[in-house]
């Protein structure tokens, strides 16, 4: 019995490495976006964007907003890109960020207007299209 046991265990983890679960590698495909983000026609020149996928098995991405206000999302790995479909956008950019101390909580102060801080309020979407393989994506935000 301890044979055929060991016969299966080793034809079940083939079978699962062959379908790509047992893998280290996703078989998602991803499409590399990048953009800009201002507010008031400045560039931002810090914070995060967050794309939040809609669909049966959404797949988030997200990217960090640099100092001249451009930003390239990524899945899985740094720059890898986002899933094609349509997501709902969340940008925040702290001018004082959030901080706790021996005096107690302060909120920090948001560099943009509060509706940009949550997916339900921002008002903001985006569709990555399977083709072309790179993409530009820009926000304009206005107060």
């Amino acid at each position: 019995m301890t044979s055929s046991w060991k016969a299966w265990s080793v034809t079940v983890l083939l079978l699962l490495t062959i379908s790509g679960c047992g893998g280290s590698g996703s078989k998602r495909k991803l499409v590399q976006v990048s953009g800009t983000v201002t507010f008031e026609g400045k560039p931002l020149t810090s914070g995060t964007i967050t794309f939040v996928a809609e669909g049966p098995s959404p797949v988030n991405a997200a990217g960090e907003i640099s100092k001249s206000g451009t930003y390239t999302l990524s899945t899985e790995r740094p720059g890898d890109g986002a899933s094609p479909g349509t997501y709902k956008i969340r940008i925040e950019s702290w001018a004082s960020p959030p901080k706790m101390d021996e005096t107690g909580v302060d909120p920090g102060k948001s560099a943009v207007p509060e509706k940009y801080n949550r997916i339900e309020t921002s008002g903001l979407t985006a569709t990555v299209k399977e083709s072309p393989a790179t993409q530009k994506v820009d926000f304009a935000l206005v107060p």
